[in-house]
């Protein structure tokens, strides 16, 4: 089993939007199950056009209904559930610029109105590993991940904002998710980087694994 803990940011909070959700229990299983998966997604549709009361449903949903440490499989523990369709990306920093992460986060919120968030932000804490292409490899992390619910044109604007923040604290990224690195970026933060593509050119000398996505980042 693994343990998984979980702190939600609200973007619009100014006193510092970090919330710690408390003890999951078998009735917040159950209301995740019967309320958040089914009912959050026209709560989000409701309420677009209404950001602070957004807000102020989902820091209460939060509180209820959130995920914080306790022992499962890892794919409970370290899954969370959203409404969709939406947007998502995660980064990937050193454990110990957590707190600058944080700070350099609620400053861009504060400052830019005009980026939203629908979805909470949840940090993470990962051990390392020693896979070569790990967003974990060799450094303990915290990922942070964002996502936003239909409103993909915003999306697209807070990807550009937060993946500077990243990017200038060796941040990776999710490879399951949204991102804008291209292979020179990503050489500098994957210490096997090149090992990696010189064994990828060796067993597939006619790049047929390869696609328009891969290209980009190998080639």
């Amino acid at each position: 089993s693994h343990v998984a803990r979980y702190l939600v940011m609200n973007p619009s909070d100014q006193s510092g939007g970090l919330i710690d959700v408390g003890d999951r229990t078998d009735l917040s299983l159950f209301l995740e199950e019967n309320f958040t998966k089914k009912i959050g997604c026209l709560l989000i549709k409701a309420t677009s056009s209404f950001p602070l009361v957004r807000d102020y449903l989902l820091t209460w949903s939060f509180r209820v209904l959130g995920h914080v440490g306790y022992n499962d499989v890892s794919y409970r523990a370290l899954s969370i559930s959203f409404p969709g369709p939406y947007q998502e990306a995660e980064y990937f920093i050193p454990v110990d610029q957590t707190i600058e992460a944080l700070i350099q986060l609620q400053q861009l919120f504060s400052k830019n109105k005009n980026l939203s968030v629908n979805l909470p932000v949840t940090v993470t804490t990962v051990g390392s590993d020693d896979t070569w292409l790990s967003p974990m490899y060799m450094r303990d992390s915290s990922a942070f991940s964002f996502a936003i619910s239909r409103n993909f044109e915003q999306f697209d604007l807070l990807l550009k904002e937060v993946e500077k923040i990243f990017v200038s604290l060796e941040g990776r990224p999710h490879w399951g998710k949204m991102h804008t690195f291209n292979h020179k970026q990503l050489s500098q933060i994957y210490p096997k980087w090149d090992d990696f593509n010189q064994l990828r050119k060796q067993f597939d000398p006619k790049n047929i694994f390869m696609n328009q996505y891969t290209e980009q980042l190998f080639e």
